[in-house]
């Protein structure tokens, strides 16, 4: 039997959704940080976000609850909310739109490891694309980068939230769950751009953010100096600019 279908079956996929839930502090800090990382780097005045992965919702509820916090909510043009996980996508809509009414919110199927021109979104669209505990499960991982690049405008940013592994090597208890994940595991790896599969080092992203014709690149909090000090916290955001 699959991991996804012990993990994610009918028995226990109410357990996936409040492990992922920010009800859960644990979890909740992965999208605590993402969400003050893409609101600090949303443009002045109207913008546009594609979120990948969303899930449930939770990254999605953070950052909109943050952004209804700054009084920001208002200069959203468009929201859209990805997951191609139609019983995902579906509990995200109904929670979203009843907390958030008002938002144009729209929500779409779009697979991170497909070509730009089979999804629905178009190149240059959006300002800020957001992805929380999404990006390590890309199998083209420098691919995928290329092309979420090319569907910000110019000057936006990339954000991702991840579980940073902070040391070559590191043991990270999370992996104990998702390593019997094929979606976790199969991945595409490269000696230099994508060494293992899972979670990546500071330097490891870096490389990739860069390859993908982003800067500059920015880690959220400064892990790599937080990792001399506490080599144990392992939350963190990549971020990344188009160029103008």
């Amino acid at each position: 039997m699959r991991g996804e279908q012990v993990l994610l079956g009918a028995g226990h996929v109410g357990l996936w959704g409040e492990y992922f839930s920010n009800r859960h502090p644990v979890y909740a800090i992965n999208n605590v940080i993402a969400a003050v990382a893409a609101l600090t780097r949303a443009p002045a005045g109207r913008f546009a976000v594609l979120e990948l992965g969303a899930g449930a919702g939770s990254a999605t509820e953070e950052l909109l609850a943050r952004l209804e916090q700054a009084g920001r909510l208002g200069d959203l043009t468009r929201y859209e909310v990805t997951e191609p996980s139609t019983f995902f996508r579906r509990r995200a809509e109904r929670a979203l739109r009843s907390r958030f009414p008002g938002v144009p919110l729209s929500f779409s199927a779009l697979d991170i490891d497909l070509p730009l021109d089979a999804t629905a979104t178009a190149a240059g669209e959006f300002d800020l694309v957001f992805a929380v505990n999404v990006l390590h499960v890309a199998r083209d991982l420098p691919a995928a980068l290329a092309r979420l690049r090319e569907r910000l405008a110019p000057g936006g940013w990339l954000v991702g939230g991840e579980c940073i592994r902070l040391f070559p090597g590191q043991p990270i208890a999370a992996e104990m769950v998702f390593l019997a994940l094929e979606g976790f595991v199969g991945v595409e790896l490269d000696p230099e751009r994508r060494p293992e599969p899972g979670f990546l080092t500071p330097e490891v992203w870096r490389r990739l953010f860069t390859g993908a014709g982003l800067a500059p690149v920015e880690l959220v909090p400064d892990l790599e100096r937080i990792r001399d000090l506490y080599p144990f916290f392992n939350s963190g955001a990549i971020c990344g600019r188009r160029p103008l």
